[in-house]
């Protein structure tokens, strides 16, 4: 957004009508982030004030997409905790140069808000020492988000099955990833590995100046990026043996019963002898299984070519 409040809000509009369940914003004090003279002015170029934020979360709860916030200092928490009397975050994002900042995870923890943490750069057991700083925490809802600190990120260092391997460290708490690539399939590829939440860089126009504009989706893309996810999710189905109304239609028509192939009289054993197995699947005939578990007899008497009952 460049600092520029109507593009902020234009933003929102376009992650709304892209899809998204939320749009995030990083929330900062360039006086506490930076020591660089050259990226202090920066980066007050692009803060906004608290009437301004405001206005963003207004707009937000306006158009029904949730806001979301990357605080990077104490009172970029607290400045957030009072936005709309404390309703307008619901969660918050940590991002993964922070991981390993612990007073602030504590801090954040201490707003007992669900945590969304990034752990780009972060070793395992910096991951599991921000976890116990999160300590009290709402994890119901917290995620820990798989994350390549490269920008862009290419598809070959995506490691994908990073996500898998959180879950197993850190279940029962849910895993993303936050994407830096700029495929359009990264997103799907990392529903299809488990995660449960993606995040995702956009702007309106990659022509913009400022940083992360060119490794960053335009509305077009991202709309495009997010119905591939969905698709994915849908695709993940539940994991259960479950047939599908057309898969219970396809099992008459593609499995075999047994058919006679003698007159067999009623009593008779139904052995390989006297019947084959044959489509279609007939309701209430025998079915292969039969042969194997032995002893099946015939109800009734079946002609030469009738399904065995």
């Amino acid at each position: 957004h460049n600092g520029i409040l109507p593009t902020a809000l234009r933003m929102v509009d376009a992650a709304k009508s892209a899809g998204a369940d939320a749009v995030k914003f990083q929330v900062y004090d360039a006086d506490l982030l930076t020591s660089d003279p050259a990226e202090k002015a920066m980066l007050e170029k692009y803060e906004f004030m608290p009437v301004q934020w405001a206005a963003i979360v207004n707009h937000c709860q306006k158009v029904g997409i949730e806001f979301l916030a990357t605080p990077f200092d104490f009172s970029s928490v607290d400045l957030l905790i009072e936005l709309d009397d404390g309703f307008a975050v619901k969660r918050y994002k940590v991002a993964s140069p922070d991981i390993v900042k612990l007073p602030l995870l504590k801090k954040i923890a201490s707003k007992g808000r669900p945590i969304l943490l990034s752990t780009g750069m972060a070793t395992d057991m910096e991951i599991e020492r921000a976890l116990e700083a999160c300590y009290n925490s709402v994890w119901d809802e917290g995620v820990i988000l798989h994350c390549v600190s490269e920008y862009p990120c290419p598809l070959t260092c995506a490691n994908l099955q990073r996500i898998g391997c959180l879950y197993k460290m850190f279940a029962p708490r849910k895993v993303g990833f936050s994407d830096h690539t700029m495929e359009m399939e990264t997103g799907m590829m990392a529903v299809a590995c488990g995660a449960t939440m993606l995040e995702k860089h956009f702007t309106l126009d990659r022509a913009y100046s400022g940083p992360d504009q060119a490794m960053s989706l335009e509305p077009g893309e991202l709309k495009q990026y997010i119905d591939m996810a969905r698709l994915a999710e849908q695709a993940m189905g539940t994991g259960q043996a479950d047939l599908t109304k057309r898969e219970r239609l396809t099992v008459y028509k593609v499995r075999r019963s047994l058919y006679a192939t003698t007159a067999i009289a009623p009593g008779e054993l139904v052995i390989l002898d006297n019947s084959i197995a044959l489509r279609p699947q007939v309701e209430g005939a025998y079915t292969p299984v039969a042969l194997y578990i032995g002893q099946a007899r015939a109800t009734q008497g079946i002609q030469k070519g009738e399904a065995i009952r």
